[in-house]
């Protein structure tokens, strides 16, 4: 799981938040992938989506409950179940 989440996922918790910069593969099985995580008392459902299933791709953006955010640091909940939407491509 370690793997997966801090790598594939490039989901690592740091001081400031939620740092998101997955290496995810430009296949089939992570067109669409998704996983739910706990940092500092709150829960997190992240999905991410590589439509055109892009090499090398980046994050073009990120929505955390329906609002976008600048750059791929999400500030931390104190509480509550939040919605992350990751959308790769170049």
């Amino acid at each position: 799981r370690y793997l997966f989440q801090n790598f594939f996922f490039g989901v690592k918790g740091e001081l400031e938040g939620l740092r998101i910069d997955p290496k995810l593969p430009a296949v089939e099985e992570f067109r669409n992938s998704s996983l739910a995580i706990k940092f500092r008392g709150a829960e997190y459902k992240i999905s991410f989506t590589n439509e055109n299933l892009v090499k090398n791709s980046k994050v073009l953006s990120i929505t955390v409950n329906g609002k976008a955010i600048e750059g791929n640091l999400i500030k931390p909940f104190a509480s509550g179940t939040h919605k992350v939407v990751v959308k790769l491509g170049k």
